[in-house]
């Protein structure tokens, strides 16, 4: 189940406190050891929102998390043995410890460490002014002052993110729909009437299919847009038509018309249930194999039938993204 961590990367080799550095590139891997809170917590597939200390620099998918064994300096307070140091630039003696003890200098030692580097392949985005620190505490699950990996409250993300790179959006839109609910785990025999959150996009998805009639404006939108027909099989019953959400819905901003497509009642579950998907570029429309031979054959290969006003782009390659974790 992916979660979000803020994590603090002040840029490359980053060092402070008792820490003499890690050997980190911004934009590919975040370098941590088992000295820290939650080094053993954080997973593929998680979001990383790396920060300084006034803004986020970035987000990006962890790819992949390796460690090793090795040894580190650690600098200490040589009255205490505390880690927590702080150098100061204008007084002396020249370090302080969170204990209030002055000293120049720290004592070194090399200590013995787990050592992990979690790589991102090519799915660093920079977020530049728009998100602070102090916006990201505010959706800490779990407060703390001083903690280097601090995980954040993921639908907490998606409202910072919304304003802010769609991109960034995108991430945590696929972030949020992977979240499995509770009752995925449970026994067939003891389930319960799960109330899902934000992020829980899967049963979301699964009762959208028995709320057809909600957000009837939203439909009344994409008959204007389309005219009234389905557009992969062309029925103008309109009795039957539905507003399907290309990226899964979560608040009103989803209800764009960019977001949406006229579609037939049962060619609607099938979308939702991610047994019929659109090429984002050509719009050519593909079902899956076991749909197929049960009768929808006929629609195999089609183009959506959209006019000048074409879907978002971006909402489906959000979808085609989700289809392919989905698959994995």
């Amino acid at each position: 189940m992916p979660r979000a961590w803020s994590c603090i990367a002040v840029g490359d080799d980053r060092q402070y406190g008792g820490n003499s550095g890690y050997d980190d590139e911004l934009a590919s891997r975040y370098s941590f050891d088992s000295n820290v809170a939650n080094h053993k917590q954080v997973s593929k597939g998680d979001l990383i929102i790396l920060r300084d200390g006034d803004r986020a620099l970035g987000m990006a998918t962890v790819e992949e998390v390796t460690s090793s064994p090795g040894t580190k300096l650690i600098r200490r307070c040589p009255v205490c043995r505390v880690t927590g140091l702080k150098e100061r630039v204008k007084k002396h003696p020249k370090w302080r410890c969170n204990n209030g003890h002055e000293f120049e200098p720290p004592s070194e030692s090399e200590e013995p460490v787990d050592k992990y580097v979690a790589r991102f392949g090519s799915s660093f985005v920079r977020l530049g002014q728009a998100v602070s620190v102090t916006q990201l505490k505010s959706i800490a699950l779990r407060p703390g002052d001083q903690t280097s990996i601090e995980e954040l409250d993921l639908p907490g993300l998606e409202r910072l993110m919304f304003p802010t790179s769609q991109e960034a959006l995108n991430m945590v839109a696929v972030a949020g729909f992977l979240r499995s609910p509770a009752s995925d785990e449970a026994d067939e025999e003891h389930e319960t009437d799960l109330v899902p959150s934000v992020a829980d996009e899967r049963e979301q998805v699964l009762r959208a299919i028995k709320v057809r009639r909600g957000q009837s404006s939203f439909r009344r939108g994409l008959i204007k847009r389309y005219g009234s027909r389905c557009l992969v099989t062309g029925c103008e019953l309109e009795a039957l038509l539905e507003a399907a959400h290309i990226a899964p819905y979560r608040n009103a901003s989803h209800n764009d018309l960019s977001n949406g497509l006229l579609l037939r009642a049962d060619i609607h579950t099938l979308f939702d249930l991610f047994l019929v998907w659109i090429d984002p570029i050509t719009l050519i429309v593909t079902f899956d194999e076991s749909v197929c031979h049960a009768g929808y054959a006929a629609y195999q290969g089609k183009q959506l039938q959209v006019g000048i006003k074409r879907p978002s782009l971006a909402c489906l390659k959000v979808r085609a993204e989700l289809l392919s974790m989905d698959l994995a």
